[in-house]
């Protein structure tokens, strides 16, 4: 899914109005909490979004282009179920979405599965394509290695899908 600005500010008038609908039966404190949500996103929030079972809150958060971060809570619970960071188009199917974890120069700082797919990924790639490092000497972005992942905002599990070199700020 692609959030578009469009879809954002339809979103925002829906909650605001109270035409976005929450499915349980304590509609006002999901509404108040959907709105303390929007009302204490900072500046760099670019988009905040209901899910569309209505059961989570999703907001960007981030500077740049490119690597961005997201935070999930739960409206039910008001739980903080995902902290961490998206690439590009943030993108959910259903209540899935999918997340990157940046850095791999900090291997270590990962989960034993990331760290063996990361350690895996550079032995079979140990440089990006030639074109890459090219575009990065002449516009001064930098080169970082994203794992990407699906994110299940209901389990809470993780499925590691791919590795990727990509050009960052």
């Amino acid at each position: 899914m692609k959030i578009s600005k469009s879809i954002f500010l339809m979103t925002i008038v829906l909650i605001i109005y109270g035409c976005a609908s929450v499915n349980n039966t304590n509609d006002t404190l999901a509404q108040d909490f959907i709105n303390k949500i929007i009302d204490s996103a900072p500046e760099t929030s670019a988009w905040t979004i209901l899910s569309e079972d209505s059961r989570y809150i999703l907001q960007d958060v981030g500077t740049s282009p490119g690597l961005r971060g997201v935070i999930v809570w739960q409206v039910d619970t008001e739980e903080m179920v995902f902290s961490g960071y998206y690439y590009d188009d943030f993108k959910m199917n259903e209540n899935i979405i999918e997340i990157v974890y940046p850095n791999v120069a900090k291997i270590s700082d990962f989960n034993d599965d990331l760290t063996d797919f990361a350690e895996n990924f550079l032995h079979n790639n140990p440089e990006p394509p030639l074109e890459m490092i090219k575009i990065a000497q002449e516009t001064g972005l930098s080169i970082s290695l994203l794992i990407f992942c699906d994110f299940d905002l209901e389990t809470r599990n993780r499925n590691i899908i791919r590795a990727d070199y990509v050009l960052t700020q």
